[in-house]
């Protein structure tokens, strides 16, 4: 469960995915729930602090973005972390590949990730989303029930921007309740963690 300073849960977030499968474009569509004043963004760009109340809490939600396995403090990352977002484009089949030959074995074998994984199905191309789909929701929850890794999967080229925010709210309490069932989150107190 997320730690508390001041009042506020501090929550942190990895989003993982190849490069333009439309990671920061999904990050940014969160953002415009925020008051400007409330958004931090780090020099190297690819990590952000918010600070946000939603469902009768105050938050600080820490989000950092990876495009490659080899970058600098991901393991680091992933261990602080809540949960974990993994992107991937519908449309394209080396994405698909890589979402389980890259980002799900290296969270199995070397990150031994046991937080909530959250897949989410991105469209590269909103016009070639009927005409060229890779996988769907079906296929997917039988590869979760199948695969080491258990994990969640979300469509989300389909999604407005509001429904964009409001399913990234509810992931967050998800990967809550996850914890706490999981007793992750006794773990967590115990080695005095903070969670993403």
């Amino acid at each position: 469960m997320s730690n508390i300073k001041k009042g506020k849960k501090i929550f942190k977030i990895c989003v993982l995915g190849d490069n333009k499968v439309g990671k920061s474009f999904f990050i940014n569509s969160y953002l415009t729930s925020v008051n400007q004043k409330n958004i931090k963004i780090f020099n190297d760009k690819n990590k952000i602090e918010i600070t946000k109340q939603f469902k009768n809490q105050n938050y600080v939600i820490k989000i950092t973005e990876f495009s490659s396995k080899e970058e600098k403090n991901i393991k680091e990352k992933l261990d602080e972390s809540n949960c974990v977002f993994i992107i991937f484009n519908m449309n394209d089949r080396d994405s698909f590949d890589n979402l389980f030959n890259k980002w799900i074995i290296f969270l199995r074998e070397n990150i031994h990730y046991d937080r909530l994984i959250i897949i989410l199905g991105n469209y590269y191309n909103i016009n070639l989303k009927n005409k060229f789909l890779i996988t769907d929701e079906d296929e997917m929850k039988k590869l979760s029930e199948i695969s080491e890794v258990k994990f969640i999967f979300y469509e989300i080229g389909n999604k407005t921007k509001d429904e964009k925010i409001e399913l990234i709210d509810n992931l967050i309490k998800e990967a809550e309740e996850y914890e706490i069932k999981e007793g992750i989150y006794d773990k967590k107190q115990k080695e005095k963690c903070q969670i993403f």
